[in-house]
């Protein structure tokens, strides 16, 4: 996932962050030049030639997207999502409780639903963050959401 945004003040750089899917791994641009990280989520963010300002990622977990704190101040470069957009990312959790009850699954079968519930929620989540058009998230979001419920059929009939 890319995040592109300015930083506050009279000449704030223009930044680009890039956040790995499946490993976390960030890495973050400033006018074009990658920054190293100091730590693990701080970056020193080049203001003029001669000084620097600290910037620290935050995840968002409410969102599954990115927070940045820049002098001490709390910026939210992810997309805001939808209440629609909500239900329809955590539609795989309602239908695994729906697959587990109604198929009677026992405790093992009913476990492993509600774990692959867990990821295909947070896929679709992931999918609505990108930055594809909104008729093509809706399109992966239902085939994510079909193929979870034919998943949990399949868990339950073994």
């Amino acid at each position: 996932m890319i995040y592109k945004f300015k930083l506050p003040g009279k000449r704030g750089p223009d930044v680009k962050v890039s956040v790995s899917f499946f490993t976390g791994k960030t890495r973050v641009w400033v006018r074009g030049k990658e920054v190293k990280s100091e730590s693990k989520k701080f970056y020193n963010i080049p203001v003029t030639k001669t000084r620097t300002e600290q910037m620290r990622l935050s995840p968002n977990i409410f969102n599954l997207g990115l927070d940045v704190i820049y002098k001490d101040q709390r910026i939210n470069v992810s997309r805001k999502v939808t209440k629609l957009e909500y239900v329809t990312s955590y539609a795989p959790v309602l239908l695994g409780v729906v697959a587990s009850s109604m198929y009677d699954a026992n405790v093992y079968k009913s476990a492993i639903m509600g774990v692959l519930s867990v990821f295909f929620s947070l896929f679709n989540m992931k999918i609505l963050q990108g930055d594809r058009p909104e008729l093509a998230k809706l399109i992966y979001n239902g085939v994510v959401i079909a193929v979870s419920w034919f998943v949990f059929w399949g868990i339950a009939k073994i």
